[in-house]
């Protein structure tokens, strides 16, 4: 019975810990709201790629249209 007992509380102990990690990582993350590329060329975050990728390219040719 002890050792019912204790598997259980382990148990219990373990999924209220999962439980409360979730809460705190979806409270404390902001959420940027950008759904459109317009969104993402007005606001401040920054882009990084590499210099001869397909990416860089292709935000080069869409940011020119933009500004």
């Amino acid at each position: 019975m002890k050792v019912v007992f204790l598997v259980a509380a382990l148990s219990a102990s373990v999924v209220y810990m999962a439980y409360t990690a979730t809460i705190v990582s979806v409270l404390s993350i902001e959420r940027v709201p950008i759904k459109s590329l317009d969104d993402l060329f007005h606001s401040q975050l920054k882009m990084y790629a590499s210099g001869d990728s397909s990416t860089l390219k292709y935000y080069l040719t869409v940011s020119a249209k933009y500004n």
